[in-house]
């Protein structure tokens, strides 16, 4: 025999050529000399043992066929799993994005005033001294909806003629 590099993958079918020459080599090996140049090697064995021998080596060749398409089928498996999971994180993820767009048609700022409140007072000075001598105080209370997980800007006063003092917001997430 020759040797094989460890490295080197032989294909079943040569060990199990192998195997079986090795078998019917080993179970019954007669050498006779005819002359001192040639030699003639002949292997004797009933037909009950060469039938066991062969059918040994079939079933094992059989075996490791379906071992071999086994793994191939797994292999194909585990691809259309990955393909199919793949397809519905990103069919998720449309939706998603559809159902974003939609509200973005509807509401264009990314959000929607629920409820609105405002307290106060409001003390106009006399016509003389203009409007810089009017004076206004209120409790206002704003409830409004976001309607994408992302950064949106609510409009609350105009902070060019407006002085605000204790500003309280809170946070409520999404239910």
């Amino acid at each position: 025999t020759t040797s094989q590099p460890l490295n080197q993958t032989i294909p079943i079918e040569k060990i199990m050529m192998r195997n079986v020459l090795l078998a019917t080599f080993f179970a019954s090996t007669r050498m006779a000399a005819t002359t001192a140049d040639t030699i003639k090697s002949e292997v004797k064995m009933n037909l009950e043992e060469f039938q066991e021998i062969f059918s040994a080596a079939r079933l094992s060749e059989a075996e490791h066929r379906i071992i071999e398409q086994k793994k191939r089928h797994e292999a194909e498996h585990q691809r259309k799993m990955k393909e199919l999971d793949q397809a519905i994180r990103q069919s998720k993820m449309n939706v998603e994005k559809d159902r974003i767009a939609d509200h973005l048609a509807l509401f264009p700022d990314n959000y929607k005033v629920l409820t609105q409140k405002a307290d106060g007072i409001f003390n106009a000075s006399s016509l003389a001294s203009g409007v810089e001598g009017d004076v206004a105080s209120f409790d206002i209370e704003l409830l409004v909806r976001v309607m994408s997980p992302k950064w949106t800007t609510i409009p609350i006063a105009n902070t060019t003629s407006t002085v605000a003092s204790d500003w309280k917001v809170s946070w409520m997430p999404h239910q």
